[in-house]
């Protein structure tokens, strides 16, 4: 930062501010420290505005919040022209199966973080209503069930509010070791406000640095992006040295996924290309080995503290949900039996309990699914469900709400979500 501060001055002041910071005068003027401190500061203010309202990151070629699962979404549904009927949360257990029936459905590829409207959900929940309800699809990969609260708090608000929310949870959703905090998610990064740090940071009893950097980056978009920022200038200095410098070579990703010094290639702070989602192609995965050693990781042990925390803001949607009339339906989802068997002992039971127990008490529904397609034929990875299950297990689910009677408040309102390919 004081690097910044520094060239910003003496590029406005020129010799001037040179001579100012080192007591020199001159004959025509004598500009004082203060002065062109000010200035920098001024210059730093606007940049940092500059970066909070016009987001140039999301059109970086480096991977940033504002390119983010999270940030896209949050924008395509900022920009519909009216509230869905339903909206779908959840984790990458719900983005995979919508994601791949939807380029089934479709019969052609499309951009993942961009188009959100189910309309293979739609046209299956119009056979089953007699109406044609638009849905939206709010899951993100690794959304927790305090993203999911955050997600519906600042998004799903006022007259963007849907009629109905699924809610697709599982027990990685309350139960992930390799998540440091609620304050370290996606989510958190692009959706929170000083009311949300206060509260964090306040019951989980924060050391100050930790608190403190949570303020700034709410008060401050360059603190905020300072890590985005840093990733994009490294990449534009190597490409810069390595065109004058031709002796220099960085590594680089290769066409076969090798990284090593090489004179062509992808650079490791590059993430080029929108992600698609192809039909009978499965979202990618780290295959079944990775993926069980990943949730060994988050399962093992287990940390009653977060998972007591996530079931507190199942219980704050829950609540959100019902002062601003919106139904809530709330889906456990599949998993194999594999996935399941990586819990640790006795957590399945007490999350089952504690999940029932917590619907009952708030009247909400409660729709178990857990028990369908546990086999390992269903799964790309042991959790993810494969492209041609996908379609048969959102029929099942579409089939399930509508006699939960939770879309009574769907209406056809005759109007449709707009297209979502080009939506900022």
């Amino acid at each position: 930062m004081l690097e910044l501060l520094l060239i910003l001055s003496f590029a406005l002041t020129g010799s001037s501010g040179w001579n100012a910071l080192t007591n020199q005068t001159t004959p025509k003027k004598n500009i004082q420290f203060p002065q062109v401190a000010l200035v920098a500061l001024l210059m730093v203010c606007a940049v940092d505005l500059w970066l909070g309202m016009t987001h140039p990151l999301a059109k970086a070629v480096t991977a940033n919040l504002d390119r983010s699962e999270t940030f896209t979404t949050a924008r395509v549904y900022q920009n519909l022209k009216q509230a869905p009927d339903v909206v779908l949360l959840g984790s990458s257990l719900v983005v995979a199966p919508v994601m791949q029936a939807e380029a089934l459905f479709l019969g052609r590829p499309f951009p993942r973080f961009e188009h959100r409207q189910s309309t293979f959900i739609s046209d299956q929940l119009s056979k089953k209503l007699g109406n044609n309800p638009s849905v939206f699809c709010f899951a993100v990969a690794g959304e927790a069930v305090s993203d999911a609260y955050l997600i519906t708090k600042h998004v799903l608000v006022g007259e963007k509010k849907p009629k109905v929310i699924v809610y697709g949870i599982a027990p990685r959703d309350f139960q992930d070791n390799t998540c440091p905090g609620i304050d370290s998610t996606e989510a958190f990064n692009v959706l929170s406000d000083l009311g949300d740090v206060k509260e964090v940071a306040g019951k989980n009893q924060f050391p100050f640095e930790r608190t403190a950097n949570l303020v700034l980056a709410r008060i401050s978009s360059l603190w905020k992006y300072r890590n985005d920022i840093r990733a994009y200038a490294t990449l534009r200095a190597k490409k810069t040295m390595e065109r004058v410098l031709p002796w220099v070579v960085f590594d680089k990703y290769d066409q076969y996924g090798n990284l090593g010094p090489h004179k062509k290639g992808q650079y490791p702070e590059e993430a080029i290309g929108t992600i698609q989602a192809f039909p009978n192609v499965a979202m990618e995965n780290s295959g079944n080995l990775k993926t069980i050693q990943q949730y060994i990781r988050r399962y093992r042990p287990e940390n009653k503290q977060g998972v007591d925390q996530q079931f507190e803001h199942l219980n704050k949607l829950v609540e959100l949900c019902h002062d601003n009339q919106i139904e809530l339906l709330v889906v456990n989802m599949p998993l194999s039996k594999t996935n399941i068997s990586l819990l640790a002992d006795g957590f399945q039971q007490s999350y089952s309990s504690r999940l029932q127990s917590l619907c009952a008490k708030q009247g909400v529904k409660l729709l178990d699914l857990s028990n369908l397609y546990n086999g390992e034929e269903s799964y790309t990875d042991t959790v993810h469900l494969k492209p041609e299950v996908s379609k048969e297990f959102l029929g099942t689910l579409v089939s399930e709400v509508s006699r939960t009677g939770a879309m009574a408040s769907v209406k056809k309102t005759g109007v449709s979500l707009i297209k979502t390919e080009n939506p900022i």
